[in-house]
């Protein structure tokens, strides 16, 4: 599909018959919002994104995906914030399989592996992020000061 991402919702509303009230109400979004989006005055938040997705049943990809088709063999991700439970990012968690998938503990097809490979990448520039906000935050507030207790010289 062609075009910029409000364009594409509008393509899909109209391929529908819907009027930009119906479709909004059926999605969960404002009219205002739908409208904004359309006319391209209004760039989505990623939860709004995946509505849309889900309202007109087609892959994020769709929405947000390269205008024109990628050369054969190259991919396009467009990647979401997502809060992922810490005791998932563990040794018994996701990124244990993924060490696992990675070093050949666990038996696993090419394709397999290279969606391995995609979902540690997208991990860890995520939590490379987090790390990179978290310095920056603490970096500009000033350091706690330390209880000080009255005392006479002696």
């Amino acid at each position: 599909m062609r075009g910029t991402l409000g364009e594409r919702v509008r393509q899909l509303r109209l391929e529908r018959g819907e009027t930009v009230m119906d479709a909004a109400k059926r999605i969960g979004i404002s009219r205002a919002t739908l409208s904004n989006i359309e006319r391209g005055n209004k760039e989505p938040k990623p939860k709004t994104i995946g509505k849309l997705a889900r309202g007109f049943d087609v892959p994020v990809e769709v929405l947000v995906g390269p205008a024109s088709p990628e050369p054969e063999g190259t991919w396009s991700v467009v990647v979401p914030p997502v809060e992922v439970p810490h005791e998932m990012l563990g040794p018994g968690g996701v990124m244990g399989y993924i060490d696992d998938v990675l070093s050949g503990r666990v038996e696993a097809s090419d394709r397999e592996r290279q969606l391995v490979e995609v979902l540690k990448a997208v991990i860890d520039m995520h939590v490379e992020k987090e790390i990179r906000e978290a310095m920056s935050a603490s970096a500009t507030k000033p350091a706690p000061a330390l209880p000080v207790k009255d005392r006479k010289l002696q």
